[in-house]
């Protein structure tokens, strides 16, 4: 235990973590908005515990009485990643509106280095000195209005739709989907869809698949669960979203589709119709994070900015960590724009990899199979 100022801080496993922390944790979720994610809660620091060793809550006292929360993994070196990465698409510290601690002194309370942030969320401005690259987080909020469409798109989309139902049959949303057998068909689609674009197979690590598996197998009565939804056409599966669901907020990881039915355009035709049926499941919030501006800043009603970057220790190691990372996003910017961001993207993939395999020899091969495959990234993307 290390003390800053009447701070003081206790690094606690899953298994250790107390009824009564766990119950300020999520008092203090649920007094703000802004920290409902699903991936904010102890019930997914659990879910990840269960799966990986390294899973550890900061939880910071005064006076004994827990007054914030980082969930994160603890790795060598003093590094610390969001809990979950990379399906963490948020980090925050979880704390009241006024907690009196930055998270610099954070960080040092926790013995911790550095800490990779994925989308921050931070209602309280305890990062005010992180210098992070700005990304855009979408998603629905199926109590306020629905954004206003194209009538040019609209009608592009009711062609595409009465295609695919005179094809294949009337269209029907399964909202909590249980069938093993589309779960295991949607991880097959999404797989074969990294191989064919070279993106890292983000689901190839056996501890993804064991949290994968474990969430989709925890039960409906659960308060967290994996929740997925399937479109169907007639009797032909068509599309597929999975994430996780905790209340009336559901957080989307992985979107997939019938390769041989993408003419129809299933993904557009899933967001099309999304409030009739994910409402009457009973879910006000579809968070569908960052990622994919071109089609999700058409239909989404809720746009909010986030941040990604790395926030350090104010110890002498941590600054001279900072000092060095300063210095290579200047030197990465001299080379210009364009070389610039391959260099950030490529960074990003190599932060991914990092994240997923946990293993060095694993590492290595991801990086290596990174680098051979960024040719094919660029020209599917292009």
């Amino acid at each position: 235990m290390c003390v800053i100022s009447m701070l003081t801080c206790d690094l606690v496993r899953s298994v250790d973590l107390s009824a009564r922390d766990e119950s300020l944790w999520r008092a203090m979720t649920a007094s703000n908005p802004a920290f409902g994610s699903p991936l904010l809660s102890p019930d997914f620091f659990h879910a990840v515990a269960r799966v990986r060793d390294d899973a550890h809550v900061a939880v910071y006292r005064r006076n004994g009485e827990a007054v914030g929360f980082l969930a994160h993994h603890r790795r060598p070196n003093g590094l610390a990643r969001p809990i979950g990465a990379p399906f963490s698409d948020y980090t925050a510290l979880i704390t009241g509106p006024e907690a009196g601690f930055s998270i610099e002194v954070a960080l040092k309370t926790a013995g911790i280095r550095q800490l990779q942030v994925i989308g921050l969320i931070d209602p309280y401005d305890l990062f005010s000195d992180m210098n992070g690259a700005e990304d855009t987080a979408f998603g629905f909020d199926f109590s306020q209005p629905d954004n206003v469409v194209s009538p040019k798109r609209q009608k592009k989309m009711r062609r595409r739709e009465q295609k695919l139902i005179s094809d294949h049959g009337p269209l029907q949303f399964r909202v909590g989907d249980r069938e093993a057998v589309t779960f295991e068909r949607m991880l097959t689609w999404k797989r074969a869809q990294t191989h064919q674009t070279g993106i890292s197979d983000f689901l190839a690590p056996k501890w993804i698949q064991a949290l994968m598996h474990d969430l989709f197998a925890l039960p409906p009565e659960s308060p967290l669960q994996g929740h997925m939804t399937s479109l169907y056409a007639g009797e032909r599966l068509v599309a597929c979203k999975f994430g996780v669901r905790l209340g009336d907020y559901l957080h989307s990881w992985i979107s997939t589709y019938d390769p041989a039915l993408r003419d129809y355009s299933p993904g557009l035709l899933f967001l099309t119709h999304a409030r009739e049926a994910m409402t009457e499941a009973g879910i006000r919030v579809y968070d569908m994070a960052t990622g994919a501006p071109e089609y999700k800043g058409i239909y989404c009603n809720q746009i909010h900015k986030v941040y990604n970057g790395r926030v350090f220790g104010p110890t002498p190691q941590g600054q001279r960590d900072k000092a060095l990372s300063q210095w290579r996003s200047r030197r990465i910017a001299q080379f210009g724009h364009r070389p610039a961001a391959a260099l950030q993207r490529l960074g990003r993939r190599m932060d991914q990899i990092a994240t997923l395999e946990l293993d060095t020899p694993q590492r290595i091969l991801g990086m290596a199979q990174a680098l051979l495959s960024a040719p094919q990234r660029l020209k599917s993307s292009g």
